[in-house]
């Protein structure tokens, strides 16, 4: 997982000075073990956008494809913590509420000239959802309410439950 296109951003992100030379490096690794195996295992990286990241989607789909060499960088949108939905506990999601707000249109454009110059077709359903999903954020009070603001989307994005178990708090899976 990568939160940004330079150690600064990533770092800043992930709270953890260092990270993202630990996270590139452990890409070129694997890239290196690839070569060396001789396989055709994909090595995709996993961008978060935000706000602080939005706006240099080219920056960060060179230095993934480019720079470092993987195979595709897919992009996930920062969710809410559960700060507000755990057994009580009532803190503040302040960090999602800041990081949350990209401008969608501005996103759309950013996204539209990353699948031409670096070739990626979109798939178009992923696109609208994606940047619905910052549209709606866009227009939603107390986001720094998390999950518990009455979060909620137009269409489901996320298929996360068709291919995971997902394990709640009190060790219930579903």
């Amino acid at each position: 997982s990568l939160d940004g296109h330079t150690p600064e951003l990533h770092d800043r992100m992930r709270g953890r000075k260092g990270s993202f030379a630990q996270a590139t490096n452990a890409m070129t690794w694997l890239l290196g073990a690839r070569r060396r195996m001789g396989t055709e295992n994909k090595i995709y990286a996993m961008g978060l956008v935000t706000k602080s990241s939005y706006e240099w989607l080219d920056e960060f789909y060179d230095l993934v494809l480019n720079k470092i060499g993987a195979d595709k960088l897919k992009l996930n949108a920062l969710q809410p913590s559960f700060l507000h939905t755990r057994l009580g506990q009532q803190q503040d999601d302040n960090f999602f509420a800041t990081e949350s707000q990209a401008n969608a249109d501005l996103l759309s454009n950013l996204l539209d000239k990353c699948e031409i110059k670096y070739h990626i077709n979109f798939n178009p359903n992923w696109k609208r959802q994606f940047v619905g999903y910052f549209r709606n954020l866009n227009s939603k009070p107390n986001l720094n309410l998390g999950w518990s603001c009455g979060l909620t989307t137009d269409e489901h994005i996320c298929n996360s439950p068709d291919r995971n178990i997902m394990l709640d708090l009190v060790g219930n899976a579903s």
